[in-house]
């Protein structure tokens, strides 16, 4: 039985996470300085709000995390994650897989185009998470302070 691999660079929630990380900092930072050219009142929550609201960012999931979540979604009919974030996320990717399966592709291989190709409505990221994880990256001067957010 021949396995399926992903990308070696692309392996690991580390690297998926820093993806994730990255994309949502440069996202941020160019509504960010949108708001401050257009003078928009509290630029910060402005822009945090609209990028979380509409980015488009890679999926942030390990292809071997994602395969076991997708079969055990595609044989009990039911999500083993936590969370409404999580939950969404994961029903959207599961969505996009299950459409290239209907197209006669097997769940290995649509899962690795959608996790390599496709790109998510938003960014699925908690207002407590992008404080807890992301607030240095949020950070582009000293004036703002994560409390506002």
């Amino acid at each position: 039985m021949k396995t399926h691999t992903f990308p070696a660079a692309a392996v690991g929630h580390t690297y998926c996470r820093r993806r994730r990380d990255k994309e949502f900092s440069q996202y941020y930072h160019e509504v960010l300085r949108f708001m401050k050219k257009h003078r928009v009142k509290n630029p910060a929550r402005q822009a945090l709000d609209y990028a979380l609201a509409t980015g488009s960012p890679h999926y942030d999931v390990d292809f071997d995390y994602a395969y076991r979540i997708m079969c055990a979604h595609l044989n009990r009919g039911s999500l083993p994650v936590k969370g409404e974030v999580r939950k969404a996320l994961w029903l959207e990717l599961a969505g996009k897989v299950q459409e290239l399966m209907q197209a006669g592709v097997g769940v290995a291989p649509a899962l690795e185009f959608v996790l390599e190709h496709g790109r998510a409505s938003h960014f699925f990221i908690s207002r407590s998470n992008v404080r807890a994880h992301l607030g240095k990256l949020l950070q582009p001067s000293r004036q703002y302070n994560l409390g506002s957010l």
